[in-house]
């Protein structure tokens, strides 16, 4: 019986945390819009790595099933994800929202022209699965065609890219150049859970038409956030990706209405220019 009452006891803690979260966090993106922070970059930021992507050599090899199993059976590799773990909970859960709060929603605005093509970085190549259940390279998602490329951690990072995603796919939606790709990136092992219970919802929310193009992340979250300079998991990511894979507009939060007006206009650009 005390067993029983103890697992009670942690399933109501466990979604009562989920739901003070969602109120927390949504109050502290309400009152996270503090112009004062807001500026433009100096001089461009190069986002992504300077190798360029090859399929052959994705950023995260999935180990085999024997190599898992050997892993699990490992006392040194059982200790470096103890360690991994321990190091994750060090940090504070409410890191982020307080700076959300402290910064506020926007810390930069994007740039009015494409980032030279020379001063380009590249998107790196990161393996995941998509909708439609299929393992992908984003690689081949990105390769020979021009992508906004948006990436987010969460559902309010999700609600942010709407503001880029929904006038984009009005404006290019019937250019088979053009393309759109999503990214959930599960950073947290509760991300991962949250995501499995809500997969059929999500799968019936998304039209079908984006399903091979959304890619769900699961490994390197961490190189992926630094090459990409993404700094707040509730923030959204946006990016103009060039047929080879080159980073040339980068963008975050919610979009301006001069920020989307750039965002189809530099898209109109890099189509004149491939």
């Amino acid at each position: 019986m005390s067993r029983v009452l103890t697992s009670s006891f942690r399933l109501r803690a466990f979604f009562s945390n989920i739901i003070f979260t969602r109120s927390f966090s949504t109050a502290a993106l309400n009152n996270s819009s503090k112009p004062e922070h807001v500026r433009a970059f100096k001089k461009p930021i190069q986002f992504g790595v300077k190798e360029r992507p090859d399929l052959n050599k994705p950023v995260h090899v999935k180990p085999s099933l024997l190599e898992r199993s050997k892993r699990l059976l490992d006392p040194a590799a059982n200790a470096e994800t103890r360690e991994k773990l321990i190091a994750e909970f060090k940090v504070s859960y409410w890191k982020d929202f307080h700076e959300l709060r402290n910064e506020g929603e926007k810390v930069w605005n994007a740039d009015d022209k494409l980032i030279q093509i020379d001063k380009a970085l590249y998107m790196p190549n990161v393996k995941g699965s998509t909708l439609s259940k299929a393992n992908v390279d984003t690689t081949s998602l990105l390769r020979g065609k021009i992508s906004l490329l948006v990436g987010c951690f969460n559902r309010f990072g999700e609600q942010q890219l709407h503001s880029f995603t929904d006038p984009f796919l009005k404006t290019f939606s019937n250019k088979p150049n053009i393309g759109l790709v999503e990214l959930n990136m599960l950073h947290k092992f509760i991300n991962k859970l949250i995501l499995k219970l809500s997969m059929p919802y999500l799968r019936s929310n998304t039209p079908m038409a984006r399903h091979n193009s959304y890619v769900i992340v699961s490994e390197d979250i961490e190189f992926i956030r630094k090459a990409l300079h993404m700094t707040n998991v509730h923030r959204g990511y946006a990016f103009l990706i060039d047929p080879d894979c080159r980073i040339r507009w980068a963008a975050h939060g919610n979009a301006t209405e001069q920020e989307v007006r750039t965002m189809l206009n530099l898209t109109n650009l890099l189509e004149q220019q491939c």
